[in-house]
């Protein structure tokens, strides 16, 4: 004899989306003599790794300038980041700034230094 148990979403209890609570129609479950199996799992990776729990949202950037070095302080709002993501969120942060230079050689594009690999 076998038990189907499906947990998802609507089965999360508490504010980190860690645990699970599965209530049974008639409020129990008796499971004796039984063995217990996983028969199927699927967990998207789906958490966060950029926060400031994490103390990992915060980027300072130096830029010289003659009069010394102006530091860009960036933070990035919580979330999951592809080192992309992050690029684009910086050169969002220096455009609103004036931080980047015109290459006009060829075509005009904006330059933007700073940037992760």
């Amino acid at each position: 004899m076998s038990f189907t148990l499906t947990l998802n979403s609507s089965n999360v209890v508490g504010a980190n989306n860690n645990t699970y609570q599965y209530q049974f129609i008639s409020g129990g479950f008796h499971a004796k003599d039984m063995e217990l199996a996983v028969g199927a799992l699927t967990m998207p990776y789906a958490w966060y790794n950029v926060t400031q729990a994490y103390n990992n949202n915060t980027i300072l950037i130096g830029f010289p300038s003659a009069t010394g070095t102006y530091v860009l302080s960036i933070v990035l709002p919580d979330g999951f980041y592809l080192v992309s993501d992050i690029n684009q969120y910086i050169e969002l942060q220096c455009y609103n700034l004036g931080l980047y230079l015109i290459n006009s050689c060829k075509r005009i594009t904006n330059l933007f230094f700073p940037s992760f690999q």
